[in-house]
């Protein structure tokens, strides 16, 4: 009963969870179980609510199978095309969400999305039931690359790249943006790569350089890169290994 730290690889659960979706139970009753003494891992007795298994880990109730720890534990993991229009949200009054375009998917109000797009920006989304990949994916601190197509409405200006490379400050923040790369394809349009994923980072950045963004596709997030044939609102399922690439580092643009 080891704990996988690994982000790109399945991890550990908490066994009264695991033991809890197995049985179709509370998360009370499933703890009841193991405090009775009843629950076993590996033919070991259970000890703990909080005791961390791992996909291939057995449980028994009363020295009976139930069965590896794997059939509750399967994270999903989706890759999807957000189209503009829609919003990175469960629920929406106003605009359609991320969820209609997951219309076959089973349980669809169990995914979540891993970060924001604004209702303007599309690209590359990652939708999951996994609470901490979605962490991984998102808390600033992690650092995990991820790199935006721009447009804007006006010239970029030429010294763009020194001072994203250096770290920009916006008015409305308190602290500097984090280094950022750049590289431009024209006079309107480049490649950017952040780290942190503030709140509109992407578009305060090019607020600070006099420009407003009209345009914002996320191309990839770390080695991960939207395929060119998924098109808009389309959606597919990703391999360990692809999410593995999520926290790889990018070649520099």
């Amino acid at each position: 009963m080891a704990q996988n730290k690994n982000p790109g690889k399945v991890k550990a659960e908490r066994l009264d969870k695991i033991l809890a979706q197995l049985l179709d139970i509370s998360r009370s009753d499933a703890s009841a179980l193991i405090k009775a003494g009843r629950i076993s891992v590996n033919e070991e007795p259970a000890l703990k609510a909080q005791d961390k298994v791992l996909p291939h880990d057995l449980i028994y109730l009363d020295e009976e199978l139930i069965e590896a720890a794997s059939a509750a534990s399967q994270r999903r993991v989706l890759m999807l095309n957000k189209p503009a229009g829609c919003v990175c949200a469960d629920k929406d009054k106003l605009h359609p969400t991320v969820h209609n375009y997951l219309t076959d998917v089973p349980h669809r109000d169990e995914l979540h999305c891993a970060g924001r797009l604004d209702l303007d920006a599309c690209g590359l989304l990652i939708i999951t039931d996994d609470g901490a990949l979605i962490h991984e994916i998102t808390a600033p601190k992690k650092q995990v690359a991820k790199t935006y197509l721009v447009r804007t409405d006006v010239p970029i200006p030429e010294n763009a790249k020194t001072l994203l490379e250096r770290g920009v400050k916006h008015p409305e923040e308190r602290e500097r943006y984090r280094p950022a790369q750049f590289l431009s394809l024209g006079e309107k349009e480049a490649l950017v790569r952040v780290t942190e994923g503030r709140f509109h980072e992407v578009k305060r950045m090019f607020e600070v350089l006099g420009c407003s963004v009209v345009y914002l596709e996320r191309r990839s997030i770390g080695r991960l890169t939207l395929p060119e044939d998924l098109k808009a609102g389309a959606f597919r399922a990703l391999s360990e290994d692809e999410v593995s690439l999520l926290f790889e580092s990018p070649e520099p643009l």
